[in-house]
């Protein structure tokens, strides 16, 4: 799997009701997005990079965190919710509190719909607008820089993740990270009585992932890591949604697969001793078979070290629709076409 993970975020400062994201995070259905990759990516459950030893692995099994328990409607629990918050429906039959009205853009990064998450959100918006809200999904070429500024409302992007499961950066109330403009911090605690519930969630969340720093047992932080993602879904402000796989193409009638690295995880790829890779008996080249020879025709061989976002799967969907076709989306027809293109041999 990559070191990173998919994830649909709330900014609490333009949805400044706790009930309110919650009722959008519910009609959020995160599987979709796991189908886009056609089985090369998996559900993710918990806002941490599932390569992590910290990520608690057997709550995936009880599926995504904001569900409708059993006997729920989706129509029933957005209505609870909006209940519980204060909001009635106007005229025009969204719902507002006199202040706020449930009027958002989900934004796409991007110039184009087709994206993971797109149908997360489709979906999400179709729903909501049948129960007292206006949600238009909009791609936005210019996402990410006001996802740094803070300006976006909901969004669908990524996160990477590196070694240490350290969560202070993304998440901790004192963080000068642009994650936490995102996530509407400044707003929260510049005003504590509007955002009572939320305070005391980041208050606690953030004292756990303190707690977390000051020691180095690994079965100590996993269990205050643990508690201190579920305050992060409690905060309702980021929902996590998949992890892709990080697969590799290379052609097996020259490579020898059981020269590759013994651990391959998102920390250690193919390349990362391809001085120790090996080629099948009698692969070879004109030029011979030194060690540079060698390594040249690995890195050919191995064609790229790449993500699941760009795995060769079969163009099933939108390419006879007409549009460009993603790197998500490169299967065999594709490769040939490049092949000539670049006038290589395989």
């Amino acid at each position: 799997m990559t070191n990173g993970y998919g994830y649909i975020g709330i900014n609490a400062e333009k949805i400044p009701s706790l009930a309110v994201r919650q009722a959008i995070m519910h009609a959020i259905n995160t599987q979709y997005a796991v189908d886009y990759y056609f089985g090369y990516s998996h559900a993710i459950t918990r806002p941490m990079t599932k390569a992590s030893w910290a990520y608690p692995t057997e709550k995936d099994e009880e599926g995504q965190f904001y569900k409708l328990a059993d006997g729920e409607t989706m129509a029933g629990k957005i209505a609870e919710l909006m209940k519980a918050a204060g909001y009635t429906k106007n005229s025009k039959g969204i719902y507002t509190n006199g202040e706020h009205t449930c009027e958002y853009t989900f934004t796409i990064a991007g110039d184009t719909t087709d994206h993971p998450a797109y149908l997360s959100m489709k979906t999400a918006a179709d729903i909501l607008n049948a129960n007292g809200f206006d949600i238009e999904v909009k791609p936005d070429i210019n996402a990410l820089k006001k996802l740094n500024s803070g300006d976006l409302s909901v969004w669908a992007a990524a996160w990477g993740a590196g070694v240490d499961p350290d969560m202070y950066q993304v998440y901790h109330k004192n963080s000068n990270a642009s994650s936490v403009r995102a996530w509407g911090y400044p707003q929260i605690l510049a005003n504590e009585g509007a955002y009572a519930e939320e305070n005391r969630i980041l208050n606690e969340m953030s004292a756990i992932i303190d707690d977390a720093r000051e020691t180095d047992n690994q079965a100590e932080r996993t269990a205050l890591y643990e508690k201190a993602m579920g305050y992060v879904l409690d905060l309702a402000v980021e929902l996590p949604v998949y992890q892709r796989k990080q697969l590799y193409a290379y052609n097996a009638n020259v490579i020898d697969s059981a020269s590759f690295p013994e651990k391959i995880n998102p920390y250690s790829s193919p390349l990362d001793r391809i001085w120790e890779i090996k080629l099948n008996p009698g692969a070879s080249t004109a030029a011979g078979s030194d060690s540079g020879t060698v390594i040249a025709l690995v890195i050919a061989a191995v064609l790229v070290c790449v993500p699941a976002s760009v795995v060769i799967i079969k163009k099933k969907k939108k390419a006879a629709q007409g549009y460009r076709i993603p790197l998500s989306e490169i299967d065999e027809e594709d490769l040939e076409d490049f092949r000539a293109l670049k006038k290589m041999k395989w």
